[in-house]
């Protein structure tokens, strides 16, 4: 028979091992389940820039896209491209490129929203791309002379539900 001693002290060490393996099993749980963006483009003009992707587009990240002159130019915002992911009964249900132009160097406006319509599931489960091509926004049309900033980023929305890992 064992001491109340003993017994205090298996227990003792078989609480801290369910402690350290909840501490352990936790975090794993949150990066298998949820959902996320993991490539992003940026489409003006009709060509494709990476705004997160590494592929053999130009990066949109402090891009020059040119000198325009409103009334001989075009720079149209055509919009842009998600892909997502999604794990353990969260589900994706809309996507955004969010923009907004401002004199360089005075960050200023609110965001104008362009949604991204669902395109397709992609051949790795739970990744899907969502896209917009054909927006045809004017990002001259209200602007004066002078150098402007064209800020961009990403939202998707999701079912909210982030179910454990099995």
């Amino acid at each position: 028979m064992k001491s109340k001693a003993e017994s205090f002290h298996r227990i003792r060490w078989v609480l801290l091992l369910a402690a350290i393996s909840l501490a352990v099993a936790l975090p794993a749980m949150q990066v298998l389940a949820a959902a996320g963006i993991w490539q992003s483009y940026v489409v003006i003009n009709g060509v494709y820039y990476d705004a997160n992707a590494s592929t053999g587009n130009p990066d949109f990240q402090n891009q020059n896209l040119g000198t325009f002159t409103p009334s001989s130019a075009a720079l149209l915002l055509s919009g842009g491209e998600v892909k997502t992911y999604k794990n353990n009964g969260t589900d994706v249900t809309s996507a955004r490129l969010m923009y907004r132009v401002y004199p360089v160097g005075s960050p200023s406006g609110g965001f104008t929203p362009v949604n991204l319509p669902f395109a397709e599931n992609l051949p790795n489960a739970g990744d899907q791309r969502w896209a917009q091509t054909s927006a045809g926004i004017d990002l001259l049309g209200a602007l004066g002379e002078g150098n402007y900033t064209l800020e961009v980023y990403f939202e998707a929305s999701t079912n909210g539900v982030d179910s454990p890992a099995t």
